[in-house]
């Protein structure tokens, strides 16, 4: 642990102390070191994360998650707020997340991140989850073992839980083209507007039950997001 990144035990999870007087791509070698270093103690873990000291973009906090969890085997299940009531934040998030996550056992914590949007013809496959930092185009497959969340647009393909366990498919506006989870394939995409623009469908979270695709409003950028941040 370096004065850069202090980290803090708490009973519902852990806080990172990151200072903001280094470049950002040295903050992540300094996590995954801190964390690497500490790797048997956070073996195994589910804990969620608080990040304090330094405001970081959405885009900066996915690629600081990624840095933790190539480092050690850590399941973080979300990353919570940043103010001085972090135990309570804490709390509130894993009791919200176990509802969010459908009780399943299919955490995110090995995802493989693409940074940038699936355009046309693209074709992504992966053993593990895969989250998506922008939108899936039409044309565009994702095949994933595992989950697949997209933080943007999904248009495109997507099959996922392919290793037979129960799995999800998220996005804030979901439209998929075609959509397998598991065995299950009776998804049906919303019909576009007569004038031919596409009518936005929202966040949105698939899961199988059965030989089923069952779909269920996402409320993570309002509710979720008070909850952690507010």
């Amino acid at each position: 642990m370096t004065d850069h990144v202090i980290i803090k035990s708490y009973k519902n999870g852990i806080s990172i102390q990151l200072s903001d007087q280094l470049p950002f791509s040295d903050i992540l070698e300094e996590c995954y070191n801190t964390f690497n270093s500490s790797a048997k103690f956070f073996d195994g873990a589910s804990v969620a994360l608080a990040i304090e000291g330094r405001e970081l973009s959405q885009t900066e906090e996915l690629m600081l998650l990624r840095s933790i969890q190539s480092a050690c085997n850590i399941k973080i299940v979300c990353i919570a707020g940043k103010n001085a009531e972090t135990e309570e934040i804490l709390s509130r998030s894993l009791k919200q997340l176990d509802f969010e996550r459908l009780d399943m056992d299919s955490g995110v914590e090995r995802a493989q991140f693409v940074k940038g949007s699936l355009k046309k013809g693209d074709f992504y496959e992966a053993e593990e989850s895969v989250i998506v930092i922008g939108d899936v185009d039409t044309n565009a497959t994702i095949v994933s073992k595992k989950n697949v969340i997209v933080l943007g647009t999904l248009l495109g393909e997507v099959y996922a839980g392919t290793d037979g366990n129960r799995h999800f498919v998220a996005a804030l506006d979901f439209c998929p083209k075609k959509l397998r989870i598991g065995d299950a394939a009776d998804y049906k995409r919303p019909a576009f507007s007569r004038w031919g623009k596409r009518v936005s469908v929202g966040p949105l979270c698939a899961y199988q039950i059965g030989t089923h695709i069952e779909t269920k409003e996402l409320k993570f950028t309002e509710e979720l997001q008070e909850t952690l941040f507010g």
